[in-house]
């Protein structure tokens, strides 16, 4: 009984630690390297894994700009107006970084079709295609290559941009929510499971 309970008591200040030593290496330092940045120009300030809230009394205005092809604000979303839609963030120590996308959306289209077919690209490199169609999350995985400078300019191009009845925009998602974060590996997660599985049973 003593010994799995210093077992435990060291595993506990071990990931103790490793979480300071990865905030102080990551967030800390990514904190430090920002505020050297005096002018980030077209470019919006992003934390990995932050979901961006495009809903009424979101914060979606923090990362976006509505000249980049964007609706104004409804109740629970924001559309992509036009044939294509940015967002340009500026994401610190995320270059050289496999990153994921995820939004969380359904299609505007015409009646006569299935879904909003839509082109994604990230800095101007395709990187996936998606069928939107009901309201359901859309991933897409960005190559380490991508991201320059911790650049990131996201694009989504409808291939057929739709004009609902009492609205003069050509709509193709309509947009609840969308976050980037940086995808455990596979091996990782299997190590941890290992791990975990080993300690406590």
């Amino acid at each position: 009984m003593k010994k799995n309970f210093l077992k435990i008591l060291l595993t506990v200040i071990s990931l103790i630690v490793v979480a300071g030593v990865v905030w102080f290496a990551g967030f800390g330092r990514s904190s430090v390297q920002v505020n050297k940045i005096e002018d980030l120009g077209q470019y919006r300030l992003y934390d990995l894994g932050t979901q961006i809230n495009f809903k009424r009394g979101g914060d979606s205005l923090k990362y976006i700009d509505l000249k980049n092809g964007w609706g104004g604000q409804e109740p629970e979303y924001r559309c992509t107006v036009g044939n294509e839609t940015l967002v340009n963030l500026y994401i610190p120590e995320s270059s050289g970084t496999v990153l994921k996308l995820h939004v969380y959306a359904f299609g505007v289209f015409a009646e006569k079709d299935l879904a909003q077919n839509v082109d994604v690209y990230a800095n101007d490199q395709k990187v996936a295609s998606w069928v939107v169609a009901g309201l359901d999350t859309y991933m897409a995985t960005i190559p380490s290559s991508v991201a320059k400078d911790n650049k990131l300019t996201i694009k989504f191009v409808p291939n057929s941009p739709y004009c609902p009845v009492g609205d003069n925009r050509m709509l193709g998602m309509a947009v609840h929510s969308m976050k980037i974060t940086k995808p455990v590996a596979g091996k990782t997660r299997v190590r941890l499971s290992l791990w975990l599985k080993d300690l406590f049973f």
